[in-house]
């Protein structure tokens, strides 16, 4: 298939063809067709302008118009000044293509040049041409915005922007030519007008690694748009070693080592290497997996516990001294995050060393995707009760981890300073207390749902 060249036999009229080169990581939005011609509604001699409707046809000089041709079972409209005896100045045009709803259009089509002896073909742009007043309208020449072919065989003329058009154009195609001379002959075919084709903004694959070279705690490779920290220790300082360096795969030495401190009995207390990351505004991070290489001394560490944002990802038990091992995990769930703090907890030792190398924490960076907030729905509705009650709110698992539900039962709208909503306890409603109202909200950084209130009446014991 010639490059530009569009299969039609296969679907006539209306179709879609979509190309991927190499995508990787990229995507695309499919582009809209707005108009499209392939000539295959008429037959080989029929004047284009005759044959399919809204088409017009201006002479200049001479008689030649715009006509279909056949090749190979293929249709197109082409025009030559051979055995003209003459000029040809001729123009095809199409009928009036509406961009008012486009947001970005573009127009592309295919050129087949045959026997080129020079250019003859130039392309208009109409704003204010009907069918009737080809004398008084203007016709933009676009020629020079396209890259027409000179081949005898059909290739793409090029895209052009018809961004800067916000109502109804039509597209001329002009043929000057003349015989003896230049007669050349010309065939169009594929005229597409589309939205352009809207790219997707890229997931970006991030890569924060710690490699410890020449004894620095920087990060060697760090997410687009992230601020990121040091690694560090939670108690003393990092240092560096290079004791049996050739046991370290990956950068190799020097390595990152705490000394001492790793005899906590449980992971709550423990001595820990951390590193935290924060997404720029209106960025956030979707975290895939998390390596790093370690080993301890015999008085290290027994026991080392994985955490991000307090969550533990996974617990080593009974770890071997002296040797040099590998971590890895895949991670799940740990989206849309704007910021981490990874933890590396050693405990159930004693006063040997930790060391630690190649930390990777991969990655993406994504567009922040504000969480929804909902309103909190009562599992008691308003009434007279004679006993105490107890209200939950009974869509709780919907919201975040970062919402958090008030309550007052004094009829005033809760605030953050209000009295904060424990699920597993509920709100507690005693009898007696004649009528109660309940109101309650949910907060979730900037985001508040509606305050959602029940009416109860608790007669008063007489």
């Amino acid at each position: 298939m010639e490059q530009g060249y569009r299969l039609k036999s296969l679907l006539t009229g209306l179709f879609t063809l979509v190309l991927f080169f190499g995508l990787g990581l990229h995507g695309s939005v499919q582009a809209q067709e707005i108009y499209f011609e392939d000539f295959e509604s008429g037959s080989s001699g029929d004047d284009v302008h005759t044959v399919l409707t809204g088409w017009s046809s201006e002479v200049v000089e001479g008689e030649r118009v715009w006509e279909i041709g056949t090749f190979s079972s293929n249709n197109f409209a082409t025009i030559t000044s051979f055995g003209s005896g003459g000029e040809v100045d001729a123009y095809m045009i199409t009928p009036a293509i509406d961009l008012s709803e486009a947001d970005s259009p573009e127009l592309t089509f295919d050129v087949q040049k045959r026997f080129f002896a020079d250019n003859v073909l130039r392309v208009y742009i109409s704003e204010d041409y009907d069918g009737t007043n080809f004398g008084e309208a203007t016709f933009t020449d676009v020629t020079s915005s396209l890259e027409i072919p000179t081949e005898d065989s059909f290739n793409s003329a090029g895209t052009l922007d018809l961004s800067e058009y916000s109502g109804e154009i039509r597209i001329a195609f002009r043929y000057t030519g003349v015989d003896p001379g230049n007669t050349t002959t010309v065939r169009v075919d594929n005229i597409l007008v589309q939205e352009a084709e809207e790219e997707e903004e890229p997931d970006v694959p991030n890569f924060l690694i710690y490699e410890f070279t020449g004894e620095s705690v920087e990060p060697n490779l760090v997410p687009e748009n992230s601020i990121t920290s040091d690694f560090s220790v939670s108690d003393g300082s990092v240092v560096f070693g290079e004791f049996n360096s050739g046991a370290w795969g990956g950068s190799g030495v020097p390595y990152a080592q705490g000394n001492g401190g790793w005899g906590e009995t449980s992971a709550d207390d423990a001595k820990y290497f951390f590193f935290t990351v924060e997404a720029e505004p209106d960025y956030a991070f979707d975290l895939t997996d998390l390596s790093f290489d370690y080993r301890r001394t015999g008085a290290g560490p027994e026991k080392i516990t994985v955490e991000i944002n307090g969550q533990v990802v996974d617990e080593l038990l009974n770890v071997n001294a002296n040797e040099v091992l590998s971590f890895s995990q895949e991670l799940s769930g740990f989206t849309n995050l704007t910021d981490v703090e990874v933890q590396i907890k050693g405990w159930d030792g004693g006063g040997g060393q930790f060391r630690i190398n190649d930390v990777r924490l991969d990655g993406m960076t994504v567009d922040f995707v504000p969480p929804d907030i909902f309103n909190p729905e009562l599992s008691l509705s308003s009434g007279t009760y004679f006993e105490d009650q107890t209200v939950f709110v009974s869509n709780f698992e919907d919201f975040s981890e970062t919402a958090t539900l008030y309550f007052t039962t004094d009829g005033n709208d809760p605030t953050s300073e209000s009295s904060e909503y424990d699920n597993s306890e509920g709100i507690t409603l005693e009898d007696g207390n004649g009528a109660v109202t309940l109101k309650v909200i949910a907060i979730d950084g900037e985001l508040e749902s509606d305050v959602v209130e029940a009416e109860y009446v608790f007669p008063v014991n007489v």
